[in-house]
């Protein structure tokens, strides 16, 4: 309308961008994001070839149902932006011996 004030906000893009690929060698085995410095948000891939679902949460996160069962990924699904400043924040199981997750960070 005629008269309103228009705010524009703009975000500081991103200083670089860090990856990790994380092998969960033994099903039901949570393993720490590896990624130590320090980010605005987090994305978790469970990576496209995996055989079962990986889950994802805080350190005593597990693939069994009950409070700890983590977020499940299927093979090839996104989970974030997580606005998070830290990727160890993140773990990650899987129902597959061998499934992976993929990290991406942004600084």
């Amino acid at each position: 309308m005629p008269g309103d004030a228009l705010t524009v906000t703009f975000e500081k893009p991103s200083d670089a961008v860090v990856h990790a690929v994380v092998t969960v060698a033994a099903a039901g085995t949570a393993v720490q994001c590896p990624i130590t410095s320090r980010c605005r948000e987090v994305r978790v891939q469970a990576a496209t070839a995996n055989v079962g679902l990986i889950f994802v949460g805080e350190s005593g996160v597990t693939n069994a149902g009950g409070a700890s069962q983590g977020y499940s990924l299927a093979a090839g699904a996104v989970l974030g932006p997580l606005p998070l400043a830290s990727p160890r924040q993140l773990w990650v199981n899987a129902a597959s011996g061998g499934d992976r997750a993929v990290f991406l960070a942004l600084q």
